[in-house]
């Protein structure tokens, strides 16, 4: 394979590994600290699996020329290469919808009017009615099927550009309405005007899975116009791989605030550990630490909180993981 095909490889390989790595992070915050396992997880869950099978796929392609000039192939390599492209076709078009679907399930979370529900609804339901017909389509775009990837038998095809454009229309469509439909419910959410505005940017970074959508209908073109096709296909896979997998990440974001909470603490107690470290520890009581204390007996802490002096460390910690478990369960996109 040459650099070029080598190269796409290797990105594609990274950028699914971060879309994995941002999957398992999203299910250790959704099964351990929210404690709840949705469809939309299931969902995203299913498309990193789709995402690896892409990625799997493009790396096969290392013996079939991928990258190369047609006129340096042989006939084997060529065939194995295009009935490998029709493969990474299907799984695309799989793991996209999942990806789309997994976002507008996780949006039904917290949309409570019946218009942005039904708007939800109308989005998977679309975005899944398209992904089975793309499917059929694409498997009735030549008879017989074969002649997808060789011409050494009569049949025909249906113009698959055409179709592949405006497939990658519809993707730009839905992918900017999935961009728009929280913001009217999250403006109106009663929150603290910064962290609104947190979760309004997170949500708008689903705009890059737009980029990448443009980018690659730039890349189809390129390849619609091309006379070498085993070398321009590179363009059209590798970003069929990165719009996959941005999405992924892009769907993970607003469901690791959990995780955050709970390690942004930690981070700070760390970096001014040194600093406090002649500091002796001030706790305030808590309704639990005093259930179990001495109600005639108590002290002052540092920083004028009452804590009652019957109180044992493991009294403390107990009180402050329930609270940390019961802040934690609380927090839902």
């Amino acid at each position: 394979m040459t650099d070029r095909g080598s190269h796409a490889a290797i990105v594609s390989l990274v950028v699914t590994a971060l879309a994995f790595l941002f999957v398992g992070i999203r299910l250790i915050s959704r099964i351990f600290l929210v404690k709840r396992f949705g469809l939309d997880d299931g969902l995203i869950l299913a498309a990193v699996c789709f995402s690896i099978g892409l990625s799997a796929m493009i790396e096969v392609q290392r013996g079939n020329g991928f990258g190369e000039h047609t006129t340096e192939l042989t006939l084997a390599q060529y065939e194995g290469l295009f009935k490998t492209c029709f493969a990474c076709t299907l799984v695309y078009i799989a793991g996209l919808t999942c990806v789309k679907d997994s976002i507008a399930y996780q949006y039904l979370r917290f949309f409570q009017t019946k218009t942005s529900r039904f708007m939800a609804w109308s989005l998977i339901g679309l975005v899944t009615t398209y992904c089975v017909i793309n499917w059929i389509c694409s498997l009735l775009a030549c008879r017989p099927l074969s002649l997808y990837w060789t011409a050494r038998q009569n049949g025909h095809c249906f113009d698959i550009y055409a179709f592949w454009f405006f497939s990658a229309g519809f993707n730009i469509v839905t992918d900017i309405a999935l961009c728009i439909l929280p913001i009217p419910t999250l403006v109106t959410l009663q929150l603290p005007r910064k962290q609104k505005y947190g979760l309004i940017c997170v949500f708008l970074l689903g705009g890059f899975g737009c980029v990448t959508s443009v980018l690659r209908l730039i890349k189809l073109y390129e390849l619609y116009k091309s006379v070498d096709v085993s070398y321009d296909v590179v363009g059209p896979l590798l970003w069929s791989s990165i719009e996959v997998n941005t999405g992924i990440i892009c769907a993970c974001l607003p469901t690791l605030k959990p995780l955050v909470n709970l390690i942004s603490p930690w981070l700070l107690h760390s970096s001014s550990r040194e600093s406090s470290c002649n500091r002796q520890p001030s706790f305030v009581a808590t309704p639990e630490m005093k259930k179990h204390s001495n109600p005639t007996t108590e002290g002052t802490s540092e920083s004028g909180g009452v804590i009652p002096v019957g109180i044992t460390m493991s009294q403390l910690k107990a009180a402050y993981s329930k609270n940390l478990e019961r802040n934690v369960a609380q927090e839902e996109v």
